[in-house]
């Protein structure tokens, strides 16, 4: 499709969403019911339409041919916050995700993504469902319970609010994972780094979260490149045994 007849269909859609604005200014009843319910579901169908847009740049190399990272670029794009565009990455990601060689997989929440396409769903509705299936009690879950419960949730999805799903999907895995956490698992084994190019192309910044054990090998490591006094943590003191740094700019990752 050309950029011109692209345009072409986007002019459609605004004029007719102008003509059914004009039909409706003297409407009233059953007739304004019908179109909120109506605009409901075309938002859903832009929300829907958005997200697969937002995984097409980041699996076609868009983001990364204007050396950005894709929730940075989502917020600047959108005027909206990063926790927000990271949110809808995150979505786009699970809904619409790919491979290192840029293929198309399975979708990470199959039945969600079905709900969702079907514009049966709020992308909130969805993002409730994507959070609390990655929370460490859904992670515990073995594949075919938590299969069964993303099944589950997007099933109740179509019923209730996103906070009503919220409160239930806690429920229905506190449920599903009575055994709770094992007894030496008190840390979450979290481990992630972030690495950017320093805004002169001199060095790199990196962000990033490990557990215990991962950061006191890389504090060790990093500590025998410094010099003394030059390894700190996020207060300002020095440390040899912990560390953090500040990933400043904005292009950096989301």
């Amino acid at each position: 499709m050309s950029e011109s007849s692209i345009g072409t269909a986007r002019h459609a859609i605004m004029s007719g969403l102008a003509l059914l604005r004009a039909e409706l200014s003297m409407a009233g009843g059953q007739d304004l019911i019908d179109n909120v319910k109506f605009l409901k579901s075309v938002s859903r169908q832009v929300d829907h339409d958005s997200l697969l847009s937002i995984a097409r740049l980041d699996r076609e190399g868009v983001f990364a041919e204007h050396g950005v990272y894709p929730a940075p670029a989502v917020a600047d794009l959108l005027r909206c916050g990063r926790g927000e565009s990271r949110r809808l990455v995150g979505l786009a990601t699970s809904v619409f995700p790919t491979g290192l060689d840029g293929q198309r997989l399975e979708p990470k929440l199959p039945v969600t993504a079905t709900v969702l396409a079907g514009w049966e769903i709020d992308q909130a509705h969805a993002e409730v469902i994507e959070r609390e299936l990655g929370t460490g009690a859904a992670r515990r879950l073995d594949p075919g319970r938590w299969s069964a419960a993303e099944a589950q949730l997007a099933d109740w999805a179509r019923t209730y609010r996103p906070d009503e799903l919220a409160r239930m999907a806690r429920g229905l895995i506190a449920q599903l994972d009575q055994d709770g956490p094992a007894p030496d698992d008190d840390e979450p084994q979290v481990n992630e780094l972030h690495l950017a190019k320093s805004r002169d192309g001199v060095g790199g910044r990196f962000k990033g979260q490990l557990d215990s054990a991962t950061s006191e090998v890389l504090a060790r490591a990093i500590g025998a490149l410094v010099k003394p006094g030059r390894l700190r943590v996020g207060n300002g003191h020095t440390s040899p045994r912990c560390w953090t740094t500040r990933l400043c700019g904005s292009r950096r990752a989301g």
